[in-house]
């Protein structure tokens, strides 16, 4: 049997905010998906649960890359087809698991959300 890493906090956990968990090879894999191509922006969803009542804790389980995306130096956009590939997806593979969230690149631009993004952010992860 494999071993198991130690948990190691990342950020600020608040008092009242979700204490988010990706699993290390989730981690991984989104790492390793984004950085197989640094000239355009990638991406993928987040599967996984969320538990608790105030604070509530977020378990990353699964990444699903969004191979269909069209993705270029400045913005990544999900289509129809990326979409239902990932209802495919989660229907066969991970039956049990939540859409959570997801994840995409800004490579050589650092870390922020757009206007695009927050729009993304607010019309299909709308939960807290």
């Amino acid at each position: 049997m494999g071993s198991v890493s130690a948990p190691r906090q990342v950020g600020t956990v608040y008092k009242d905010g979700p204490v988010v968990v990706i699993c290390e090879a989730v981690l991984e894999g989104m790492l390793e998906y984004s950085e197989q191509d640094l000239t355009r922006e990638r991406g993928g969803f987040l599967l996984g649960g969320v538990y608790g009542q105030g604070p509530q804790y977020v378990v990353v389980r699964h990444f699903h890359p969004a191979l269909q995306a069209q993705g270029n130096s400045a913005s990544l956009t999900f289509t129809h087809e990326t979409w239902a590939a990932l209802t495919r997806e989660t229907e066969r593979s991970f039956p049990t698991e939540t859409l959570i969230g997801w994840q995409h690149t800004h490579p050589g631009f650092g870390i922020f959300l757009s206007g695009y993004d927050l729009f993304i952010h607010k019309n299909f992860f709308a939960e807290p």
